[in-house]
């Protein structure tokens, strides 16, 4: 073929016109929206069961619940993030699946299973796309507590103005401090060292873990 357009160069350029006007043709056909609806092929729900470990959250609830999810053809993987007491459980769909279809499959999967009589069914979410639009870079003259103040005020404003998520980072995680009177901590009959240990036994230790 690469000989035949040497020898007849005419065609090899009527070829390359035509290819540069479909492409344009293509171009202009081709349908462009600032915010496409984009359906992710991902959903999630929770789990409550009040004064369960998350071992037994696992072997009573999730397990059986994921062989009966698998079930369902669209549906790619089970993931579930566990604590005492409460399970948040994903559910990851085939790519080019039907959101609209497989969602209700799935709830209806999840709404015949044999729930403990202290949990409530859950109702599975979609996940929604949200299209990031922004970064806003804060810096004060003072504290951190000033700072995540003018975050938190932030936050709450482009909300009430229609943005779906706003995200903070990098502010340190808060620290409580208990500075009693001298009365009252004459009231306690305790010394510093005997009230670090009894604030250190009212800690709870909670089993926690990822399946999937």
């Amino acid at each position: 073929m690469l000989s035949y357009f040497v020898r007849h160069r005419l065609a090899a350029n009527i070829l390359m016109v035509l290819m540069l006007v479909s492409g344009v043709i293509a171009m202009q056909k081709t349908p462009i929206t600032l915010m496409p609806n984009v359906s992710v092929p991902y959903a999630s729900f929770n789990i409550n069961y009040e004064g369960a470990s998350a071992e037994i959250i696992a072997q009573d609830i999730i397990y059986p619940l994921t062989e009966n999810l698998k079930q369902n053809t669209s549906v790619d993987g089970v993931s579930a993030y566990l604590r005492n007491g409460t399970s948040s459980v994903g559910v990851k769909f085939a790519l080019r699946a039907d959101m609209g279809k497989v969602v209700p499959e799935v709830q209806r999967i999840i709404n015949q299973f044999n729930w403990p009589t202290d949990v409530d069914t859950p109702t599975i979410m979609q996940a929604e796309f949200l299209e990031p639009v922004g970064l806003i870079i804060l810096s004060v003259d003072g504290s951190v507590n000033s700072l995540r103040k003018i975050a938190l005020d932030a936050k709450q404003s482009l909300v009430a103005r229609g943005l779906a998520d706003v995200e903070i980072w990098g502010l340190p995680d808060t620290d409580i401090y208990w500075r009693p009177k001298l009365q009252q901590w004459m009231s306690l009959n305790q010394t510093p060292a005997q009230l670090v240990r009894l604030l250190s036994g009212q800690a709870r230790k909670s089993s926690a873990g990822i399946i999937g």
